[in-house]
């Protein structure tokens, strides 16, 4: 009767606080890292949506003017492009040479900050759909 008291009242409460102690270091990083990769999904959905939005806007703007006349929503949307590709820098150096070919072979070896940082930059920039879909593809894969 006094071993299994023992047992249930100290060593059992000292052998969940070892164990504790030793895997909630890991379990934190777990949950942290699952945290970091559904927010960078959830801005890269975003930044997608906005550019959608963006590239629907100045179809229908360009649509509804009469040619030849300039329009004031689609100049104040190619200049906040023009300022947002450039506060985004280059993911890696020597990007703006790689044809999509090769950048999409790279992804492949990419971290999901990587990914998101090459999915920033070619939407603000160049905008490809080969390096945006390999990029989506990766990340909704986290």
């Amino acid at each position: 009767m006094f071993e299994t008291w023992l047992d249930v009242a100290v060593y059992a409460p000292l052998g969940l606080l070892l164990k504790i102690r030793k895997e909630l270091p890991e379990l934190v990083d777990t949950g942290r890292q699952t945290a970091e990769n559904r927010v960078q999904v959830a801005k890269f959905i975003g930044q997608m949506a906005v550019a959608y939005g963006r590239s629907e806007l100045n179809k229908r703007v360009a649509q509804s003017r009469p040619t030849g006349e300039p329009s004031t929503a689609v100049e104040a949307l190619d200049t906040t492009a023009v300022e947002v590709a450039a506060d985004v820098a280059a993911p890696f150096e020597g990007y703006d040479t790689l044809p999509a070919s090769q950048i999409v072979v790279r992804l492949n070896r990419m971290g999901l900050n990587e990914l998101a940082a090459v999915v920033d930059y070619e939407t603000a920039r160049r905008g490809r759909r080969t390096i945006l879909a390999k990029a989506e593809q990766l990340l909704s894969r986290s």
